[in-house]
């Protein structure tokens, strides 16, 4: 609002509105750290194949470059490590990117930190990187326009990319939050599998002297060959021949290999429902060709485009200050059967509906 005083104009300025909810309280604490270690989620992902699977999935369909009219912000934003920031909000929930500067101010690159080494001070005014033994501090990161004189323009800034949490609102929760027992249990199985295949596919057993034949010097040499011998497949059912009689003793029951198997399947299914992508996408025996385009186009709908929004919300914030940051977006993802459009467009021309040239122009977009 302005008004005129003896031909001096006064500008009133309304201070931007803040919110007045309730923080969280962590009083007691310098720093706030994840609710769930991230070293201990990413050892989930490193071990389990389906939470790894899904992740690279997710990962290499979203990273599908941008497109936008400001040639500077494209140039940042192509070279902007997007499947790093993607795989850590699948696996983490979070991912943090030191912003880089030039004099001016303009912002010339993001540069990813290891998720693990970062936490978020109870204040939220800056982060915290440890390394060993270092440490070092950065700032929330700021727009030039809401900066205040307590701003430390020493540190460098870094952005904070999250996932929603009804939890807490200093961290993001990752994808496999709520199936991590799922995936533990598929390993748990895998890993059960292995183990009994290793050991020749002989099951735990006591094996006694009935008849106290053997010597030290037998027992060890009987000790090993279990231990060695039989290890592995390549050694199953290998015979020993011991100068004794042997009375085995069985520690478990007869394996029912089908109930393990039926339910490692469920588990599969159960994550991919979690997860919001099709059944047929991480299982695809019984599918065909119609049955997975069906599937990526719903994988594409419902999983990608909407980390691709948040991200894009994200990075619109970022970089605000461009000129022409609101033309930034997204390649279109390619869902159609490319066969089935060869077919149309060969309608297409050979009816004069479309010219060549219209052609390529449809299949640039």
């Amino acid at each position: 609002m302005e008004e005129e005083n003896n031909n001096i104009k006064i500008i009133k300025t309304v201070k931007r509105p803040v919110s007045k909810q309730l923080k969280e309280e962590n009083y007691f604490k310098w720093e706030v750290t994840p609710k769930i270690d991230f070293n201990k989620i990413l050892d989930v992902y490193n071990k389990s194949f389906i939470a790894s699977w899904i992740t690279d999935k997710i990962a290499s369909t979203l990273n599908n470059w941008f497109i936008c009219q400001d040639k500077q912000l494209l140039k940042v934003a192509t070279n902007f490590d997007i499947e790093f920031l993607v795989k850590n909000l699948v696996v983490c929930g979070n991912a943090f990117f030191e912003v880089i500067r030039r004099g001016d101010w303009t912002i010339v690159e993001l540069v990813p930190m290891l998720t693990s080494t970062v936490t978020i001070s109870e204040d939220w005014k800056f982060f915290i990187q440890k390394v060993w033994t270092k440490t070092k501090r950065f700032n929330r990161f700021t727009p030039l326009k809401y900066r205040t004189s307590g701003y430390l323009t020493s540190l460098n800034e870094v952005y904070h990319f999250k996932n929603s949490s009804l939890t807490t609102s200093f961290y993001g929760d990752s994808l496999f939050e709520s199936i991590i027992d799922q995936l533990i249990l598929v390993n748990y199985i895998d890993a059960y599998y292995n183990s009994y295949f290793e050991n020749g596919t002989i099951r735990t057993n006591i094996f006694t002297d009935s008849e106290s034949k053997l010597s030290d010097k037998d027992r060890e040499i009987l000790t090993e060959f279990f231990k060695a011998k039989l290890k592995w497949s390549k050694n199953a059912f290998s015979t020993a021949i011991i100068p004794a009689e042997l009375k085995k003793l069985n520690l478990w029951d007869e394996i029912d290999t089908n109930a393990f198997i039926n339910y490692r399947q469920e588990l599969l299914k159960s994550i991919a429902i979690r997860l919001n992508i099709p059944y047929d996408l991480i299982i695809s025996d019984n599918s065909n060709r119609a049955s997975i385009t069906v599937a990526m186009e719903a994988f594409n709908a419902y999983t990608i485009k909407p980390i691709q929004n948040r991200i894009l919300k994200d990075l619109k914030n970022i970089f605000q200050d461009f000129k022409e940051i609101e033309t930034l977006k997204f390649n279109q993802l390619d869902t159609k059967d490319q066969l089935e459009e060869a077919q149309i467009n060969e309608i297409y021309l050979k009816t004069w509906v479309y010219t060549p040239e219209e052609v390529k122009n449809k299949l640039k977009k």
